[in-house]
């Protein structure tokens, strides 16, 4: 009986402890990009931007769209650089909007996961404290 109760202890802890680093990990990402969305807005760009006032950077790109590089015009590549520009920008942001969620989702689950399994942990330990005669410390 003493073995049952020592796995489920030792299994109270564990959960317990992933939850702790679920609801850290995932309040630190949402805090990261709450201060980067509206307290360091100068950090919120992706690094992958194109630069397309850079004539090197706009001829070196993954796909083409319309009429070959070579038939195009220096407006036209400029402006077919800032499509691409504010298609990535647009998908920036819907990435950012899936991290929020998966995050807020993380928070839902994780937190009443540690704070179930927390205090089961602590209340079997009060049992134990209780059962070997020793004064607990919560009740100081």
């Amino acid at each position: 009986m003493k073995t049952v109760r020592t796995i489920f202890i030792v299994y109270v802890a564990v959960v317990s402890l992933i939850g702790l680093i679920m609801t850290t990990t995932a309040s630190a990402q949402l805090l990261n990009a709450g201060l980067k969305t509206w307290i360091f807005t100068s950090a919120d760009v992706p690094s992958y931007l194109e630069d397309c006032n850079d004539p090197d950077a706009r001829e070196v790109y993954i796909y083409t769209e319309g009429p070959s590089d070579e038939t195009l015009t220096d407006t036209e590549k400029i402006s077919q650089c800032e499509d691409r520009k504010e298609r990535t920008l647009e998908n920036y942001g819907q990435e950012k909007a899936r991290d929020a969620v998966r995050n807020l989702a993380l928070l839902i689950v994780s937190i009443p996961l540690f704070l179930v399994h927390f205090r089961l942990f602590l209340n079997e330990r009060r049992g134990l404290d209780k059962k070997d005669g020793k004064k607990s410390d919560s009740k100081k």
